[in-house]
């Protein structure tokens, strides 16, 4: 789902949904055009689906479809600060 909020800025909202379970992750970023930045704002995913690859998936969509890399957000929760370690290996 992609909401244009006007003057260039967009937030996309990517969930991953298995068949059987629903959603059972979401991803917000924000995307403005006019900066050429994209941000991760609200990032969740089910305990029971983590360390499954389901938040880098939504990630690499996030910046295939705007075609930046995504900038991290200053204000990381302890589970984010280890995602980005990750992250930024690949």
């Amino acid at each position: 789902e992609i909401n244009d909020w006007g003057r260039g800025k967009e937030s996309i909202v990517i969930q991953a949904i298995k068949k059987d379970d629903g959603v059972v992750g979401e991803a917000v970023f924000a995307y403005d055009r006019n900066l050429g930045e994209i941000r991760p704002g609200n990032v969740q995913v089910n305990p029971d689906h983590r360390r499954k690859g389901l938040a880098t998936q939504m990630y690499k969509m996030a910046e295939s479809y705007s075609g930046l890399k995504l900038i991290p957000s200053k204000d990381q929760s302890s589970d984010a600060k280890s995602f980005w370690e990750y992250y930024h290996k690949l």
